[in-house]
């Protein structure tokens, strides 16, 4: 019998790569939203009740799957299954969550029950901290991306590709909040000293009006360079590609897929330690660039040879291939079967 994913949305960055496993191998079943009347849970529960009876393993895909009351009421049937819990968040997101205090100890219970996978030792640390879960219980297995779809859907909107951007060009993809590093890039673009472009693709969650005249007015100085916001894109590979590097410049990410997306498109990234990505980087200075805080950021921009971007594209790609979904899929089915 298939092993059973059981996740919250089709939208969110936490199940980006898990509903990429191919559907022969796994079977899946999606949670309703929390405000789904009663009599409209009765056939979700039938068929999640027959889904999960004959199964021996089942992945339960982030906080939002665990910390939904849904699951509790099923947790005296998970008792009886190997489960297994895929984390993609930690200190931030769980601070953010709202979690009923009456299903903390059933909660605390399945955690200490479960095998951990986690999108970076990041999530790790956290795990072992918050829980005190031992390391032997959790497993690293880093996000995955389709290298060929990025490929093909990097070619798409021409009024991108044919965009003339005539300054070194950095881009920001991520929702603009406080997390994903908006404060952070205000500080930095009062300390840089030379032209630059920065496109910021992503939904504006917090972007006060303080921070929009702030930005109005950095954009009215020339030799400052200048910031361009473009709101939510279906598609930001197009947005990738006209990069000379991106930048990822979050205060908290457990992991950060644009970096992957990146990488298959050859940019050079850079980011920091909060970043779970920064731990594929680490060790190759061609892949990209850690900072240390906002002024070691600034000296590196200031300084960088802006012939970076075309050095060693094809290296950067064969980097991404590594991630790519055919590995992902047989890293989690040796992890599920060891």
């Amino acid at each position: 019998m298939k092993p059973l994913i059981i996740y919250h949305s089709d939208q969110s960055g936490a199940t980006n790569s898990i509903l990429k496993l191919a559907k022969e191998n796994y079977s899946f079943a999606k949670l309703p939203k929390f405000q789904a009347g009663y009599f409209k849970l009765i056939p979700f529960y039938w068929i999640l009740f027959l889904k999960l009876i004959f199964r021996k393993k089942v992945i339960l895909n982030g906080l939002a799957v665990i910390s939904n009351p849904k699951i509790i009421y099923l947790l005296p049937l998970l008792k009886s299954k190997d489960i297994f819990i895929y984390w993609h968040e930690a200190e931030y997101h769980w601070n953010e969550t709202r979690i009923n205090q009456n299903h903390i100890g059933s909660l605390n219970d399945l955690i200490n029950e479960a095998t951990h996978l986690v999108d970076s030792k990041i999530v790790k640390e956290w795990l072992i901290d918050k829980f005190k879960i031992s390391k032997s219980k959790i497993e690293v297995i880093y996000e995955c991306i389709d290298q060929k779809k990025i490929q093909l859907k990097s070619k798409e909107n021409k009024n991108v590709q044919n965009q003339d951007i005539d300054q070194f060009c950095i881009v920001i993809i991520g929702s603009v909040c406080i997390r994903k590093g908006i404060n952070e890039v205000l500080k930095l673009l009062s300390k840089l000293s030379r032209k630059f472009k920065i496109l910021w693709i992503g939904k504006y969650v917090e972007f006060s009006d303080k921070q929009k005249l702030e930005f109005k007015s950095i954009n009215k100085n020339p030799e400052k360079g200048s910031i361009e916001f473009f709101g939510h894109k279906k598609n930001p590979y197009p947005f990738i590609k006209k990069a000379n590097i991106v930048l990822i410049p979050s205060i908290d990410e457990p992991f950060g897929i644009v970096g992957l997306e990146a990488l298959a498109l050859g940019k050079f990234i850079v980011t920091n330690k909060s970043v779970g990505f920064s731990e594929i980087i680490t060790k190759d200075e061609r892949l990209g660039f850690i900072y240390k805080d906002i002024i070691d950021l600034a000296k590196f921009l200031n300084n960088i040879d802006e012939k970076i971007t075309n050095k060693h594209i094809k290296m950067r790609k064969d980097k991404a291939f590594e991630y790519d979904i055919s590995n992902f899929e047989k890293r989690f089915d040796n992890i599920l079967n060891q």
